[in-house]
């Protein structure tokens, strides 16, 4: 295991959700500055993940036949590039036009990232690996809106301008680190050969892998972006366009519990499978959907969305490890869809909170979390 490689894949797993929920708790100032609502300013969640989710059905696939290496750093290079123009955008438009294009560096890069992750290791220690792939990207998820509600304060389009800049960093350190990295084949291969790949590779086994992932993640992403109506109903906004910095904190113990947990999930994979480590989390994400109602006050935000983060890092750990292993020989196509399917379900979290109101929105996302658990019984994994 190259240690060097494994953190630089670290630093680009952290940089694509801190970029991409920084953008939560600015939906208020946003809105003010670009001449929208809050509602419509939700949509940027959905205009990043939608292109994000459609773009990784290619991208992994494209890194098995040729090099991993040239896909990951096109893919932060484009993020990079998409969060500078959302930090310049003069329009609620063309900055639902820069979303895309972050989502889109991000796609590219993902699930390519988590394939070379799964190059670098054996399955002795992956879940341990896996396991702090998961914290890095849980701590984009826990300071991304935590820095946008501080750094908001000196105008809502600083925290693009870092990640952007940030971005442009990790691309170079990641092609320094990975030049010499070896092609995922040995073979000749063709743009023709995507299709056969793609074909060869999707199984039913991989295609119920891939639901499990997309119902998880719609009822998981939908409690996030529905937290500043939930909170803003209880506690009014005393000036119009004010940065919540409460929402900020509450989304920053979610991922903050990841930070804390996704290690000892890791070596939960490695001692007592990976199916049951998912079922762990499956269950302690969907009981605590299942009492997010009763939250009535900052304190028992913190205290669900710490328990919600918990659930999540677990099941994700598990998901992950599983992924590169469904099928070993094509780690990169396996990735490209099931986190394409899985991102497809993030996307749609925002379309759901429009559509649903609270608190109907909360046994909806219940209802689904129990429902991939029950996918989660027909799963066939490795031990």
């Amino acid at each position: 295991m190259d240690l060097k490689k494994i953190l630089v894949g670290y630093a680009a797993a952290f940089i694509g959700p801190f970029g991409s929920n920084a953008i939560i708790p600015l939906f208020v100032p946003l809105a003010d500055a670009l001449d929208t609502t809050p509602a419509l300013a939700a949509l940027s969640i959905t205009f990043l993940m939608i292109p994000f989710a459609i773009i990784q059905f290619f991208s992994g696939t494209i890194s098995d036949l040729f090099n991993r290496q040239q896909v990951c750093v096109t893919g932060i290079a484009v993020y990079g590039l998409g969060a500078f123009l959302v930090s310049i955008s003069p329009t609620f438009e063309f900055l639902l036009f820069a979303r895309v294009i972050q989502g889109i560096g991000y796609g590219v890069l993902f699930p390519v990232l988590l394939a070379l992750v799964g190059d670098l290791t054996s399955p002795e220690q992956r879940g341990k690996i896996m396991g702090y792939f998961t914290l890095f990207t849980t701590a984009g998820v826990a300071f991304g809106p935590l820095c946008a509600s501080f750094l908001g304060n000196f105008g809502w389009q600083v925290i693009f301008y870092v990640t952007s800049i940030c971005s442009f960093l990790i691309s170079i350190l990641f092609w320094m680190a990975f030049r010499n990295f070896p092609p995922s084949s040995q073979e000749k291969r063709h743009f023709k050969d995507f299709f056969s790949q793609m074909k060869n590779t999707l199984t039913k086994n991989i295609l119920l892998f891939s639901v499990l992932g997309f119902i998880i993640f719609l009822s998981y992403i939908t409690i996030n972006v529905s937290i500043n109506e939930r909170y803003g109903n209880l506690f009014p906004l005393l000036t119009s366009g004010e940065i919540r910095s409460d929402t900020g904190i509450m989304l920053f113990f979610g991922g903050f519990s990841g930070i804390i947990v996704s290690p000892l999930a890791g070596k939960s994979i490695d001692i007592f499978g990976r199916k049951k480590t998912a079922y762990i989390g499956g269950l302690i994400l969907a009981i605590t959907l299942s009492i997010f109602v009763l939250g009535n006050s900052l304190i028992s935000f913190i205290f669900l969305f710490y328990s919600l983060g918990t659930g999540s890092a677990i099941i994700w750990t598990a998901y992950n490890t599983i992924t590169v292993e469904l099928d070993p020989a094509a780690k990169g196509t396996v990735s490209s869809i099931s986190n394409g399917f899985r991102f497809f379900g993030y996307s749609l979290a925002s379309p759901l909170y429009l559509i649903i109101s609270l608190p109907n929105l909360y046994i909806a996302c219940t209802i689904l979390a129990f429902f991939g658990l029950g996918l989660l019984f027909f799963l066939r994994v490795s031990q």
